[in-house]
C-alpha cells in the first residue's frame, strides 16, 4: 500500500515543478495596470447621486424618528404632570404605556439603522461593479491582462495606471448626463 501513495506523492511533486518553471515565461508575457479605486468611487458620477437617495431616505426616516419620539415625550410629560393625581392603576397604565412606546422606539430606530446600513452596503457594491465593468472595459480595450487595485498593491514593475483615463471617462459620462438648458421663449 506504500508504493501507490508514495507513487500518487512524486507525481504531484513533479507536476508542481514543471508548474513552477512554467510560472515565470507565463508571468513575462503577462500586462499589468493599477486603478484607484477609492479615487475612482469618489469620483464616480453615480456616486453623488446614489448619496443623495441615501440622504433623502436616511432624511425621511429621520422624520418619522421625530414624530415618534415626540410622542414619547408628550406622554413623559402628561405622566410627570398628572402623576400625583393619577389613581394607582391608571398610574400604572400610563407607565406601562410609555415603557412599551420607548421599546418600540428603540427598536424603530434599530430598524432604520440597519435598514439604511443596508441600502448603503448595496449601492457600494453597486457601483464597485460599475467601476470594476468600466475599467475592465479599458483594460481589454489597451491589451492589458490584469488589473490590480493601486491601495492593495505594493509594486507593480512597468504597470499602468488606469485612473486618470478612468476619470476622464467619468468627467465625460457626468456632462453627457446632465440635460442641457432649454431654449429660452421670448
Amino acid at each position: 500500500m506504500a508504493q501507490p501513495i508514495q507513487g500518487e506523492i512524486m507525481r504531484s511533486i513533479l507536476a508542481l515543478a514543471i508548474l513552477l518553471l512554467t510560472v515565470p515565461v507565463l508571468a513575462k508575457d503577462l500586462s499589468v495596470a493599477t486603478v484607484d479605486l477609492q479615487k475612482l468611487f469618489k469620483a464616480y458620477p453615480e456616486t453623488q447621486k446614489a448619496e443623495a437617495r441615501l440622504d433623502a431616505l436616511a432624511e425621511k426616516k429621520k422624520k418619522d424618528l421625530m414624530e415618534s419620539t415626540q410622542e414619547l415625550q408628550d406622554l413623559k410629560k402628561e405622566l410627570e404632570s398628572s402623576s400625583s393625581l393619577l389613581a394607582a392603576k391608571t398610574k400604572e397604565r400610563k407607565e406601562k404605556e410609555f415603557k412599551e412606546k420607548a421599546q418600540k422606539l428603540d427598536l424603530l430606530h434599530q430598524q432604520i439603522q440597519g435598514e439604511l446600513q443596508a441600502k448603503n452596503t448595496e449601492m457600494v457594491a453597486q457601483i464597485l461593479k460599475e467601476i470594476k465593468e468600466l475599467a475592465a472595459a479599458e483594460a481589454k480595450q489597451r491589451g492589458i491582462d490584469l488589473v490590480l487595485d493601486s491601495e492593495k498593491t505594493v509594486y507593480v514593475n512597468g504597470g499602468l495606471d488606469l485612473t486618470a483615463d478612468l476619470l476622464k471617462k467619468f468627467e465625460k459620462m457626468a456632462a453627457d448626463s446632465k440635460p442641457e438648458a432649454a431654449p429660452k421663449k421670448k
